[in-house]
């Protein structure tokens, strides 16, 4: 609704609603039909020292009215010397904030949980947090400088299939340009042990274009992926033995899909699961020992899932 965002949206040198009440763009406007009943607006972009805008300078009238060639120029004018101002304080505030500016970052560093780890555009490791030599089980002194072409690394895939060097995370961010997001992969520790690693790899680009190097975070998930791990080689234990059961067995939600069935109720019903759950939704008919039609609230499966 603000008359402002449009100034800002706008390719115009002044953005210019002369009745705002007859404006096809502005009419409707809650700023129009209500407090503060707009009906004047003239504004200028205002931009910050790197040219990005901030704001606007504007006038605003609750009635409507034409701007002149001069008041123009003035309204230009205004925000040239707000955009000077604007100018001079950046420089001041940049000056004041670069003797803290690497003692913020150190503290934010250390306050991470999870590791961090700043690659040049060569791919060596320049820059790393207490947390990535804890996570990697690395000192700094092995960290530093290390490629990940190093061989030491030893990093494998969920599969247990060996890593490339030339395919981590890190180094498909640096030539590409694009992030790689939430890639799991296992580190082989000095000390022998797998560490299970959730990855993100964000190139930093500069403003003309190219890439100067790659900021990697990781989190260390080696409990979780162990888990899933169990999990799955349960399931497929589980899956073996249904599989070589003689009775069938059936695994339904309420709306009669099947999830799971196994060979020996396929072999006694005569029918797979996509055609079982067809009929159980249309014309699924069962009888009781009589020989007699079941109603479908009389149903074992209806009758368990009610009570």
């Amino acid at each position: 609704d603000a008359f402002c965002a449009h100034a800002i949206a706008s390719d115009d040198d002044l953005f210019v609603v002369a009745d705002a009440g007859t404006d096809e763009r502005f009419r409707n406007n809650p700023l129009v039909t209500g407090d503060p009943n707009i009906r004047f607006y003239a504004g200028r972009v205002v931009r910050a020292p790197g040219g990005e805008p901030v704001g606007t300078l504007c006038v605003i009238d609750r009635a409507a009215r034409t701007l002149t060639p001069d008041e123009a120029t003035t309204l230009r004018d205004l925000a040239g010397l707000v955009e000077r101002e604007l100018g001079l304080t950046a420089l001041e505030e940049h000056v004041a904030r670069v003797d803290t500016s690497d003692q913020s970052k150190t503290r934010i560093l250390h306050a991470l949980h999870e590791g961090l780890v700043l690659h040049a555009a060569d791919g060596r490791i320049v820059e790393w947090n207490p947390a990535a030599e804890r996570v990697l089980g690395l000192s700094a002194d092995e960290l530093a400088g290390r490629t990940s072409m190093d061989p030491r690394w030893r990093a494998v895939h969920p599969d247990g299939t060996p890593w490339p060097g030339d395919d981590h995370p890190s180094m498909r961010a640096l030539r590409s340009g694009v992030p790689v997001l939430n890639e799991m992969m296992g580190v082989h520790r000095p000390d022998g042990t797998l560490a299970w690693l959730r990855v993100n790899a964000h190139p930093t680009v500069e403003p003309q274009g190219g890439t100067t190097g790659v900021v990697v975070a990781f989190e260390d998930r080696t409990e979780e992926q162990l888990l899933e791990l169990a999990l799955r080689r349960s399931e497929t234990a589980a899956r073996t033995s249904l599989d070589a059961l003689d009775q069938g067995v059936i695994l339904a939600s309420a709306d009669g899909t099947i999830h799971r069935i196994n060979p020996a109720a396929e072999l006694i019903l005569g029918y797979p699961a996509d055609q079982l759950t067809e009929m159980w939704r249309t014309n699924w008919v069962t009888y009781d020992t009589d020989g007699n039609v079941l109603p479908p609230e009389e149903r074992p499966v209806l009758r368990a899932l009610q009570t």
